[in-house]
């Protein structure tokens, strides 16, 4: 063969060449990008047991005054790993059934009315850069649950139920070495307090987005905590919290949290309340611990403003340091004290007793003063070896009473709550 025939020869098979290298290699790279989707792909199953049995004279029907609820969490959380490091998704199935639930009780939340129920979201993750994380579509906004790293001020949402808080719309995280920046457009929420997916409402029931800005400090021993939100006719809020843990001395720790929350209303919700002569409201909270060897100690301390209707505002003013199953320290210029002590009596097993007073009143016409005192026994274990290991269980057993002169609800309010938890996560691959 002649070295033109070669040349020509050469020239036609090596484009052909040139295409199946590409295509070979374009297939290697798409089963390894597949590979990595899977193989990077984790789902979790967390099973939460809680048992509720309370009497709550001040709470209205639907949600008490007698309380009972025993249900059963399966939470199954998804997370697949990313194409070209990049695109990836989360979903999450929760189902929560009734294990029992006296008929002629309220369940509080626990259930949906008396039946069992199902929640489910989605979300497309975006992982541009550590400052570019984005998620979209429907997503958790529970740091309790591991939906968020920091308890990001009126972004996170703390579950009091079995459920997790959800969110429907957009996320932005960025990380910036200590400095860590949110943003969440939302237009629906679910879990929590809430059995379904409900859309974001504004005071005059019309839907209305939330918008949620946040920062986060963190150091380590010093974290600072900043954000704000908008919602269109009704209201915007503004909260910081912070801590600071130091040493005090051998084998010991002093640790302070401050908490801050100002709401004022706006649009709407601001015509329908200045005839009551209510605009705004405040939370300002504190707590210090001492902590030495297995012992515990800590005091706090809440101070809530002005009582707003909150079922037409959505507006949580529970953040108190102060903690109390039963009553509530959120009521109009409402002042809380606690004090209270773990101790570990096992490395797994810790015993708790607290303390706490309320001074305030029902309503803002502070027509009916309240005087409330409560005491909290608990104990927790966590189980830290052998095939439950990961166990962890709650009991609280709580006993108050309040003091309402005057009330329609009675002079003397007793309250007694119980409630049990028991949680497992299991990593099913």
């Amino acid at each position: 063969m002649s070295h033109k025939k070669k040349t020509a020869l050469l020239l036609g098979v090596l484009p052909l060449a040139l295409m199946a290298a590409q295509a070979t290699a374009a297939e290697v790279k798409s089963e390894s990008a597949a590979s990595k989707l899977i193989a990077d792909s984790a789902l979790n199953l967390k099973l939460v047991n809680e048992y509720r049995n309370a009497d709550k004279p001040s709470a209205k029907a639907p949600f008490g005054p007698e309380i009972d609820a025993w249900t059963q969490g399966f939470m199954f959380d998804f997370k697949s790993g990313k194409i070209a490091d990049v695109v990836g998704v989360e979903s999450n199935l929760y189902r929560i059934q009734k294990l029992s639930a006296d008929p002629d009780k309220s369940t509080r939340w626990y259930l949906d009315d008396h039946d069992s129920f199902n929640i489910a979201g989605a979300a497309v993750v975006l992982d541009f850069a550590s400052w570019a994380q984005f998620k979209v579509g429907r997503f958790g906004t529970d740091a309790g649950y591991g939906s968020l790293k920091y308890p990001v001020p009126l972004i996170h949402s703390a579950s009091q139920r079995v459920v997790p808080r959800m969110a429907e719309g957009a996320l932005w995280q960025g990380d910036f070495d200590k400095l860590h920046l949110y943003a969440m457009y939302a237009k629906a929420y679910a879990g929590g307090f809430y059995t379904d997916w409900l859309d974001e409402y504004a005071y005059n029931k019309e839907e209305e987005p939330r918008y949620n800005l946040a920062g986060v400090w963190d150091t380590g021993p010093l974290q600072l905590m900043l954000g704000a939100q908008h919602q269109q006719d009704t209201m915007n809020q503004y909260m910081g919290r912070g801590s600071y843990t130091w040493d005090a001395g051998s084998n010991a720790k002093m640790k302070a949290e401050a908490l801050g929350l100002y709401a004022n209303t706006i649009g709407a919700a601001k015509d329908a309340l200045d005839v009551k002569g209510l605009d705004d409201t405040y939370l300002a909270t504190a707590k210090l611990s001492y902590i030495y060897d297995k012992t515990t100690l800590f005091a706090s301390a809440g101070q809530a403003g002005d009582k707003l209707p909150l079922n037409a505002l959505r507006l949580d003013t529970d953040y108190t340091f102060p903690f109390d199953l039963s009553i509530d320290r959120n009521h109009q210029d409402m002042l809380s004290l606690q004090a209270g002590v773990n101790y570990n009596i096992l490395p797994t097993t810790t015993l708790g007793v607290a303390l706490l007073t309320t001074d305030g009143y029902e309503d803002y016409t502070k027509a009916v003063a309240i005087e409330g005192k409560s005491v909290n026994f608990s104990v927790m274990h966590a189980v830290d070896s052998g095939p439950l290991k990961g166990l962890k269980a709650l009991a609280i057993l709580n006993k108050a009473k309040e003091y309402r002169e005057g009330s329609a609800l009675g002079d003397t309010l007793n309250y007694y709550d119980v409630k049990l938890k028991v949680s497992y996560d299991i990593p099913v691959f």
